[in-house]
């Protein structure tokens, strides 16, 4: 909108989103990351986003840094296991 309201996501809509992104990364992790591991990280992403003023694009970004996060708790894991 031109007039400067904030468009906002309904929040079924945001939640759905999320809990897709949130399926997306169990199947993308698993089986060495479990689901609630997913779940800590992705909710903490979101919370750092909470200011959003256009919540359109949470669900993205939130997703590529929980999977940025996951990469790296991957490879300190696989990093351990050699050492």
């Amino acid at each position: 909108m031109s007039d400067g309201m904030v468009m906002r996501q309904p929040s079924h809509l945001l939640t759905k989103s999320l809990e897709a992104v949130e399926a997306r990364l169990v199947w993308e992790f698993s089986p060495g990351v479990d689901s609630g591991t997913v779940r800590l990280l992705l909710a903490r992403e979101v919370q750092k986003l909470r200011s959003a003023r256009v919540w359109e694009y949470v669900p993205l970004l939130a997703e590529r840094a929980t999977r940025q996060r996951l990469l790296s708790l991957k490879s300190v894991r696989r990093i351990l296991s050699i050492g």
